[in-house]
């Protein structure tokens, strides 16, 4: 299974600029025999001022729309990275899985939200996951990171792949800067390999790059990367800057993983006992 993983510098807040840079990107990804594509959380606006913004909230289902036109176009499935959607009164930020043909097979509504996003967008309910052509594959977007439970209950769900689209920034660690300036990434990238054998899964952690100053200890810490259980860490943008990973990920581990470390299927065990 070959996976693009699009560590994008997205632009501020131009919806038809992002949409043009995911093109390109699904684009050189065909011609490369992508199988699963990947962008970042916030992908066609950044992080958004919701008061100030309301038209860049998709209200009416285009930015979906115009996902499942893209993937059909180029036939390849693609988790859309993540954006805000309006539903009645309620605000969600949420990712879709489009397969090839063009058809949602995942919708998920971010359940953990960061801090900042708490007073004007909705949690959602629990998992998603999409019964794709690949397998399983579980969906989560950033702030699901630090939160085990969640890829627990992907796992007990047999899922095969997981994918974390994420906005994830150096700032984010406040005063805890003061202690370690790169703790951030020291947390993404310890949480991201310990998840993928946790599950006994291939994890996708899929991170928006610096739009200002790429290359400095600053905004978006990028570190996109892809872990399996037994391999490792089998790629990893080491850096904040825009780039693609491209990644061919040898399923056949991972029943190796399950019946060497036999995690998921203690947990079932655990749940029937309780």
């Amino acid at each position: 299974m070959r996976i693009a993983v699009y560590q994008m510098a997205i632009v501020p807040s131009n919806v038809k600029e992002n949409f043009e840079k995911i093109d390109r990107f699904l684009s050189e990804a065909q011609l490369q025999g992508v199988d699963l594509a990947v962008v970042p959380e916030c992908c066609l606006t950044g992080v958004l001022d919701l008061a100030h913004n309301p038209d860049l909230v998709d209200h009416d289902g285009a930015y979906l729309q115009r996902f499942k036109q893209m993937c059909k176009k180029y036939r390849i499935d693609l988790v859309t990275g993540s954006f805000r959607e309006k539903v009645s009164d309620a605000i969600f930020n949420v990712s879709y899985y489009v397969d090839w043909n063009g058809d949602v097979l995942a919708r998920y509504a971010k359940r953990h939200l960061w801090h900042t996003e708490r007073s004007a967008c909705t949690p959602g309910l629990g998992i998603s996951i999409a019964h794709s052509r690949f397998g399983k594959i579980g969906l989560a977007i950033c702030w699901d990171l630090a939160f085990a439970e969640h890829f627990q209950e992907l796992s007990m769900k047999e899922v095969d792949v997981i994918v974390c689209s994420s906005y994830w920034s150096y700032e984010d660690a406040g005063i805890g800067q003061e202690f370690n300036k790169t703790c951030e990434v020291d947390f993404v990238n310890a949480s991201t390999l310990s998840r993928a054998y946790e599950t006994e899964s291939i994890m996708v952690f899929a991170n928006a790059a610096e739009h200002v100053q790429p290359g400095m200890e600053t905004g978006l810490i990028g570190q996109s990367q892809v872990c399996l259980p037994i391999l490792g860490r089998v790629g990893h943008i080491e850096h904040n800057g825009e780039e693609v990973l491209t990644v061919d990920c040898d399923l056949e581990v991972l029943p190796v993983a399950r019946h060497v470390y036999g995690i998921r299927s203690d947990l079932n065990s655990y749940a029937q006992i309780v």
